[in-house]
């Protein structure tokens, strides 16, 4: 069945089942396998978007018809109200009115850029800086900023991305996502485990994470796609991905110790990603790809307003936001074959553009090829086999580590 959603002109009490009579959301769908769940495009909506499994030669599919913008999941609440918002200290403006969770991020203008979140109230001491304190039980949450005015005056548009329990798409097996946008999402927008058979393709991601992980350690975190402890047949094609707190995409946990299998990641382009655009952790998956994928920035982005370099992490202080990250690996892993090839990686000012912390015989399951990469300084461009190679190392890094052997370097010429 084929169902039809649409957030501006559609009506619950409408069948769904043509483009005439679209319901107004999907959540009164029961959903089966085989089902089809087109969004009108233009479409806006601010719940999650959970599916359950599709069965073998029954994906469930979830989509979009019609011409115009890609239908968008908004996963914030906006905060632009005036009224909302009260002075309380010189500049320092607090938000009265109920979150429905913990501020992960403050998006403005439509998505132009964000605020700067700040550990401590008193460290508010620019337009745009913002504090949530520590949630005790019971306390409801709470939302501060530093404003020359009103901030519903100084912005346009105003989304506090919230913390979420979860991930916002849901759905392990066969399931396909197409013709999608998800932002201002607080965590993770999609992340399964054991996944099987999922597709994600042509799908937007903005504004991703920024939730707190830990405040003694000053470390927050939120991927867009992850796949744990197992994945099969996972798709992740032309997609675009902006300002991704963490990983844009990664399979990690292997608790069980069984490499993922099929992992394809091609034709994406990456942008802002603070730790990397594929986190590749645990173990080595087998037959798969990160492939054809145009990756922009490294390490840039929100994740690093109001840090200083390198940013926190586990790893602190060694250097953060690579392309790809590579680590987490003990050991080879069982018929382990990932290829990266065809890739474009372009700046990663405060980190390497590939940077591998695995053990070699781990890494020798990776086969690197015919990659461009563009660094504008001449400092550590990859570090592999526990070796850091600048610009000028590249044949050396070619013939010691037995890779890249059709890649090149290019110069950035700043004009």
């Amino acid at each position: 069945m084929t169902y039809y959603v649409d957030s501006v002109n559609g009506k619950p009490e409408n069948s769904g089942k043509t483009k005439d009579s679209p319901l107004d959301t999907y959540l009164n769908i029961r959903v089966k396998p085989g089902d089809t769940i087109l969004f009108k495009a233009g479409s806006v909506f601010r719940t999650d978007l959970f599916s359950p499994d599709g069965k073998e030669n029954a994906c469930i599919t979830w989509g979009m018809y019609g011409e115009g913008e890609k239908p968008t999941f908004l996963l914030s609440q906006n905060v632009k109200n005036e009224a909302d918002w009260k002075e309380v200290d010189k500049n320092i403006w607090f938000y009265t009115a109920p979150l429905h969770s913990e501020a992960c991020n403050l998006i403005f203008n439509y998505g132009d850029f964000c605020g700067v979140m700040v550990w401590e109230y008193e460290d508010m001491k620019e337009q745009g800086q913002w504090y949530s304190k520590p949630l005790k039980r019971g306390e409801p949450c709470t939302l501060y900023m530093y404003s020359e005015d009103n901030p519903a005056k100084v912005y346009t548009d105003i989304e506090c991305a919230v913390k979420r329990n979860g991930p916002v798409t849901s759905g392990a097996k066969y399931i396909r996502f197409e013709n999608l946008r998800f932002q201002n999402v607080g965590s993770h927008v999609y992340a399964a485990q054991d996944a099987k058979c999922v597709s994600i393709v042509n799908c937007d991601f903005k504004y991703i994470g920024g939730r707190i992980w830990d405040r003694k350690q000053r470390i927050r975190f939120g991927n867009a796609i992850e796949i744990w402890e197992y994945g099969e047949d996972v798709l992740v094609d032309h997609c675009t991905f902006d300002e991704i707190y963490d990983s844009a995409t990664t399979h990690q946990g292997f608790i069980n110790k069984k490499p993922c299998l099929r992992i394809n990641i091609t034709n994406n382009v990456f942008k802002n990603h603070g730790m990397a655009a594929f986190e590749l952790r645990d173990l080595v998956a087998v037959d798969s790809h990160f492939d054809n994928n145009i990756c922009i920035g490294a390490g840039l982005g929100f994740s690093l307003q109001g840090e200083t370099p390198p940013r926190k992490s586990e790893l602190w202080p060694q250097p953060m936001g690579h392309h790809l990250f590579i680590w987490r690996i003990p050991k080879k892993s069982p018929g382990g074959s990932t290829t990266v090839r065809n890739n474009v990686f372009y700046e990663a000012p405060y980190g390497a553009l590939i940077y591998s912390t695995a053990l070699p015989e781990a890494e020798s399951q990776i086969d690197f090829d015919n990659n461009v990469y563009f660094k504008s300084e001449d400092d550590y461009l990859i570090r592999l086999g526990g070796k850091n190679y600048g610009k000028a190392d590249f044949e050396r890094y070619q013939k010691e580590q037995n890779q890249d052997k059709s890649s090149r370097v290019e110069d950035i010429y700043k004009k």
